[in-house]
């Protein structure tokens, strides 16, 4: 699964924290978060999903 996929399908509304390289890049609701990460990134798959809390997940690719 893509990351545009997950936050399109299956986290849509919540707040997401994105790592890419090692490093927090971006965090904020999924609609922020779609239209700051680049295009590349978004076509990445998935590699790992961790629940922060219920209103929040940090998001590996």
């Amino acid at each position: 699964m893509t990351l545009k996929e997950f936050l399109e399908n299956n986290y849509g509304g919540k707040h997401v924290r994105i790592y890419f390289d090692g490093r927090a890049t971006v965090s904020g609701t999924t609609r922020q978060v779609l239209a700051y990460v680049k295009r590349e990134q978004l076509d990445k798959p998935i590699k790992q999903i961790a629940p922060v809390n219920d209103e929040m997940v940090d998001v590996v690719i």
